[in-house]
């Protein structure tokens, strides 16, 4: 959120922050297929999250929201049955922590290619 002088924003977490987040992916799902019900909906976002250790017992679910495994789950379940579309995409959507952290590996990869060339380029110069 801005500050009052809009000079710097100040981070916010917790359930104020985390319900308008998970409604607007319910809308998503929805809107990808307009014929769930809202068991359906609930059904995919609880079973879509990126299970976590740490929240086994501190929220329901086990997990983090995945909004893209959310969304997988909710255009196959046009041609298939509810659980067999959260399987699905659970096989084909990562967790959002793996896909950070396979970033985090191509910029250091990119990073040190550049340090490769930088030094080969120093070596060759007469």
């Amino acid at each position: 959120v801005p500050s009052l002088n809009n000079q710097v924003t100040l981070p916010m977490s917790g359930t104020s922050m985390a319900a308008p987040y998970v409604a607007g992916v319910a809308a998503q799902v929805k809107d990808l297929n307009s014929k769930l019900t809202p068991a359906q909906i609930k059904q995919i976002l609880m079973e879509t999250v990126d299970k976590k250790d740490w929240l086994k017992s501190k929220v329901v679910s086990g997990g983090l929201v995945n909004s893209k495994r959310a969304y997988q789950a909710a255009m196959d379940s046009k041609t298939m049955p509810i659980k067999a579309a959260i399987e699905r995409s659970r096989i084909q959507v990562l967790d959002q922590e793996v896909i950070r952290i396979q970033k985090l590996f191509v910029n250091k990869k990119e990073s040190s290619t550049v340090k490769d060339m930088k030094s080969f380029a120093e070596q060759i110069v007469f």
